[in-house]
């Protein structure tokens, strides 16, 4: 049986062989640490922590990388980087994960984990990114705002490295720039139909370890949690917006990321991108569904959300019971969860009307006019650029 990953403890199958700081590390307390988890990239990692070293800003932060189960010199290059050059703190460890969790969910649970223990105080935060990934100048001081005044965690886009969209098939670029645009109108549809008064319009639902901050007192509000084998950036983050978490999806800035299409990480975005170049047809994200159904979803959770925080009366908790298919009863003691977000993911989950059916590409197309023609008639703003050279990737 697969050893548990939680971010409250690191398991006893975790084994570490060394490790390496520079004199940076221990100086004044740190705000933030960014967990970079690491395998077999020191070819690409010198890029990662370039952007790293060139953060604009006052607040004093750490670089914590999680070299793990490499055969080559990761471990090696970032220690050489450390010493030759004047960075900000520096700490790398090189570990060896259990035999059956040598995926990227351990990792980076472990990297993060061992980020936090580093951070002195709750309103502090952990970053993560990817060792492959370019984090932009503001990024660390941009995030930590949000994070200071209030925010649980803050989910960035990534979209891909320029020089890497050449090995990309255009095909397959121009699927995900027409997958993004629905996703964007149905961000808008939602911003309006169930607004959230933490997360306003413009906003994305996408969340990508290479672009995540989190406070450490979110942390230990998930840190029971199992973690997954992959998809461990989604996961946390849905997992943080089920405990009411305030969560900022920010469009502002975005980090570049590899587009490489063989990755070191087990279901990770390389093992995406060629599932859908051998099979264009693949379903898309769960999440962009038939406009009709995206339409009554958001519009059934708003009248829920009400609901749960007794904005509404008892006639409509049997309407809604009708409309979704679940028995008044059930749907009144699914209401009594403290946290809506819990409620609302035990709803989805009980009813057959909100049951996720994800379209196809090439359904795509039309979805997207009638999304655009309804925003249109509800006048409610959307654009998006049709530069493929910015396309965002899950």
């Amino acid at each position: 049986m697969p050893v548990p990953f939680t971010l409250g403890q690191i398991p006893a199958g975790v084994t570490t062989r060394r490790s390496w700081c520079n004199g940076a590390w221990a100086g004044r307390p740190l705000r933030c640490v960014v967990a970079v988890p690491a395998r077999n990239e020191a070819g690409r990692i010198g890029r990662c922590l370039d952007g790293l070293e060139r953060q604009q800003t006052s607040l004093p932060f750490g670089v914590l990388v999680l070299v793990n189960d490499s055969s080559d010199d990761t471990f090696a290059e970032v220690v050489a980087r450390g010493r030759r050059r004047a960075c900000a703190p520096l700490m790398v460890i090189e570990a060896e994960l259990p035999a059956g969790r040598c995926d990227a969910g351990a990792a980076r649970c472990v990297a993060m984990h061992l980020a936090s223990r580093c951070l002195p105080s709750d309103d502090a935060a952990v970053f993560t990114t990817d060792a492959d990934s370019l984090p932009p100048p503001h990024w660390i001081a941009s995030y930590s705002v949000l994070i200071h005044a209030g925010y649980d965690a803050v989910a960035g886009l990534a979209r891909l490295l320029p020089e890497d969209m050449a090995d990309i098939p255009r095909s397959l670029l121009q699927r995900r720039m027409c997958e993004e645009r629905y996703e964007a109108c149905l961000d808008a549809l939602e911003a309006w139909l169930d607004p959230v008064a933490h997360n306003p319009w413009p906003r994305h639902y996408q969340a990508s370890g290479a672009n995540l901050a989190i406070s450490v007192a979110a942390m230990r509000r998930v840190s029971d949690l199992s973690w997954p084998a992959c998809g461990e950036d989604k996961w946390l983050v849905r997992s943080l917006e089920a405990h009411d978490g305030r969560v900022r999806h920010d469009t502002t800035l975005q980090v570049q990321t590899s587009g490489r299409l063989f990755g070191r990480a087990r279901g990770g975005m390389a093992d995406t991108m060629r599932k859908r170049i051998l099979d264009p047809e693949s379903p898309c994200d769960e999440r962009l569904e038939m406009l009709d159904r995206a339409y009554f979803r958001a519009r059934t959770r708003r009248l829920l959300r009400e609901l749960h925080a007794g904005h509404r009366h008892r006639e409509h908790l049997e309407t809604l019971s009708s409309r979704i298919r679940i028995t008044p009863g059930l749907l009144a003691e699914t209401l009594e969860a403290s946290r809506f977000g819990v409620a609302w993911r035990a709803i989805e989950s009980l009813s057959p009307r909100l049951a996720r059916q994800p379209i196809k590409p090439s359904q795509l197309a039309a979805q997207c006019a009638r999304g655009e023609s309804l925003l249109a008639r509800l006048r409610i703003p959307f654009a998006l650029s049709s530069d493929l050279s910015a396309v965002t990737m899950p």
